[in-house]
């Protein structure tokens, strides 16, 4: 599930993805293990840069099209 969501809602930066988890934490919750709150700025930074492109698109084309299938 990741924070698309934020993106796709218009979070369209790495802060504005931790604001959107902020306001959606309660939400996210029933998706994510969030024991230790929302991960910060740097944290979410660390994660994108070690993510390739190429597998990133592939996890979300999945994604669509599993939501499509339904």
């Amino acid at each position: 599930m990741g924070l698309f969501p934020g993106y796709l809602c218009g979070a369209n930066d790495l802060e504005a993805i931790v604001v959107y988890a902020k306001e959606k934490e309660i939400w996210l919750k029933n998706f994510l293990d969030l024991r230790k709150g929302i991960p910060c700025y740097g944290t979410f930074w660390w994660i994108y840069a070690l993510l390739k492109p190429s597998e990133l698109e592939q996890c979300f084309v999945e994604w669509v099209q599993s939501i499509i299938r339904r």
